[in-house]
């Protein structure tokens, strides 16, 4: 999908792919039926315990709006999850109007974070509108036993920032939640990819 994510189930096709920092895994190197069972059993005896122990979440970046957009988002759609998490460079166009028409079965569902080609014309404005973004641009939410924690990459998060005590306190309350199973952070500036001169050391 992009380099905001360091590891993705790509829902285009049935094989998992994973990226290290010695570069990329290709799929015919990874037994993808033995990782999905694996990932499906511990999925569900971690979570076993939860209220919504069994449920599916959808995450992507970098969409752009054309025709491999409209089918990112229609296999996303085809796979029902609960909750989709939208990782910025939502359009490289001068509007983000075009994405925001194309994401409307996922609306109710989706969770953003802020890249920067938001900040290019006037796409800032119409993105944080239309989900009701409201500054700092960080937040986190629960939903069922996972703790989900989005970063604001494009902003100030080094030491001593408000965003960085913010995630600090965060990330303290959820792991010392004993509802809490899993904790997801998810963001837009990558902290690994295969062109270092892109990484996101300092969030790192």
């Amino acid at each position: 999908f992009s380099n905001s994510l360091l590891s993705i189930y790509d829902i285009r096709t049935p094989e998992v792919y994973a990226q290290s920092t010695e570069g990329d895994i290709d799929a015919e190197d990874l037994d993808v039926e033995a990782g999905e069972d694996l990932i499906e059993s511990r999925l569900s005896s971690s979570n076993s315990s939860s209220s919504n122990s069994n449920f599916n979440f959808a995450a992507a970046g970098d969409f752009s709006c054309n025709e491999n957009t409209e089918e990112t988002i229609d296999n996303i759609v085809s796979k029902n999850p609960e909750i989709m998490l939208a990782l910025g460079d939502f359009s490289y166009s001068s509007s983000a109007e075009c994405w925001i028409e194309l994401m409307e079965p996922l609306e109710e569902i989706t969770k953003i974070t802020l890249g920067d080609h938001e900040f290019d014309d006037n796409k800032f404005e119409e993105i944080t509108s239309h989900y009701e973004l409201d500054p700092p641009y960080y937040y986190s939410f629960n939903y069922g036993s996972v703790h989900f924690l989005s970063i604001a990459s494009e902003f100030d998060y080094q030491e001593g920032s408000e965003q960085y005590q913010f995630v600090v306190e965060d990330l303290e309350t959820a792991s010392s939640n004993p509802n809490i199973k899993w904790i997801v952070a998810f963001y837009h500036g990558p902290m690994f990819t295969e062109n270092s001169a892109y990484d996101y050391e300092t969030l790192r």
